[in-house]
């Protein structure tokens, strides 16, 4: 479903005029990129995975924000893409993409406590990973990339190229000829979220013991569970060919 038709169905059920519609048209849009949003703060879909490269500088760490969609010639490329979260990554190191351990600062400090704290002095020796404060880690150093405050940082003296796959989040909806997944396949719940939504400024539908017009948050919350049991069974599938 376009999200044209999305927004007849949406007027529709609020009743709204043929002459007063136009008017609403601004409102539709934002109370759409909410629900996309929305959408995609409350679950992982299968169809928004994907990948970026980044190229990690030493010390000062790089802006996740400034991943890119490709890779070419030994350097990320192409448009930027946006993570809501990673999963795993991977570094590179002559043309080949070696594992990598993606952690938050902060778990990996942990690390570098409790390493300090079961190695005494004498077993340092020979066991530093480069630093200049020379404790043990239980991981290897060239292939630990940390993440703070919107930063990814490498353990190397050098830069060093990113690939990165988690979720990424969609391209808000520029006006109502932009389509994504959400728009095809989730149109009945995208229509219910607008339509309550919008509803703030139509009061088409009151709260009320008794008559035939009581706000529809069930119509919604039934779609949205169609469309998380759609996903689920996308992500099943996927598994399935993968473990054949």
């Amino acid at each position: 479903m376009t999200l044209t038709e999305i927004r007849t169905a949406v007027y529709a059920l609020l009743q709204i005029p043929s002459g007063d519609q136009a008017g609403f048209d601004a409102h539709f849009l934002v109370a759409l990129r909410q629900a996309q949003l929305k959408a995609q703060q409350s679950h992982d879909f299968v169809l928004c995975q994907g990948r970026g490269y980044l190229t990690v500088a030493p010390t000062t760490g790089s802006l996740l924000s400034g991943a890119k969609a490709g890779f070419s010639s030994e350097a990320p490329t192409g448009s930027t893409v946006s993570f809501k979260n990673i999963k795993r990554a991977k570094v590179r190191y002559s043309a080949t993409w070696l594992p990598a351990t993606f952690m938050s600062q902060e778990a990996y400090d942990s690390l570098v406590e409790r390493a300090d704290r079961n190695v005494n002095s004498d077993e340092r020796t020979g066991l530093a990973d480069g630093t200049s404060d020379g404790y043990y880690l239980p991981l290897a150093t060239r292939n630990v990339l940390t993440y703070e405050g919107g930063y990814v940082y490498t353990r190397e003296t050098a830069s060093v190229n990113v690939l990165l796959h988690g979720q990424l989040w969609l391209a808000p909806y520029a006006d109502i000829n932009a389509t994504d997944f959400l728009a095809e396949y989730g149109h009945n719940w995208l229509m219910w979220e607008v339509a309550l939504q919008l509803n703030a400024i139509t009061g088409t539908w009151l709260p009320r013991n008794e008559g035939s017009h009581p706000i529809p948050t069930d119509n919604r919350d039934s779609a949205w569970q169609a469309l998380i049991g759609w996903d689920a069974y996308y992500n099943y599938t996927l598994t399935d060919l993968l473990a054949g």
